[in-house]
């Protein structure tokens, strides 16, 4: 019994260690589509004041964000595996109402994010930019701005 313990208090002191040195924060908001090319009507994939529940995760060497809407859901990453430069390319999957998924490519751009620098003190932070081939529509191109406060226990 002595050694079942000391294994469990072993395991989550790593855990733990291995969960402090990803300094990963986590952030919730609202994600709006401030522009929409003619591409995105045919889905509809997207339209000017479309808005997703947003979740951006940011870590030392990754970051990725997610888009929750009331029957489908995206999540976007550079293809590279890092963190979102100023442009790039991105490889994501969306998932539809009928819970079937698919994976995407696309690019994105024109990214800024405030802060520029994520700290375990950042409480706030927002996104803009462009992405192309939006849900997985080919042509589709958007802008947006997003916004997010820091999830309680990242």
């Amino acid at each position: 019994m002595k050694s079942i313990v000391s294994a469990l208090v072993l395991f989550a002191a790593s855990a733990f260690a291995a969960n402090a040195q990803t300094a990963q924060q986590r952030y919730q908001g609202t994600f709006f589509v401030t522009s929409a090319s003619a591409a995105c009507a045919a889905e509809p994939a997207a339209e000017v004041g479309d808005n997703f529940v947003f979740v951006f995760r940011t870590e030392t060497t990754r970051q990725v964000f997610a888009l929750f809407g009331t029957r489908r859901a995206m999540s976007y990453a550079p293809s590279t595996g890092a963190r979102f430069a100023t442009s790039g390319t991105h490889s994501s999957i969306s998932i539809g109402g009928g819970a079937a998924s698919t994976t995407f490519t696309g690019a994105y751009r024109s990214f800024v994010a405030q802060p520029a620098t994520f700290a375990t003190t950042t409480q706030t932070m927002s996104l803009r930019g462009t992405l192309t081939n939006f849900d997985g529509t080919a042509g589709c191109t958007i802008t947006f701005t997003a916004s997010g406060l820091r999830r309680p226990g990242f």
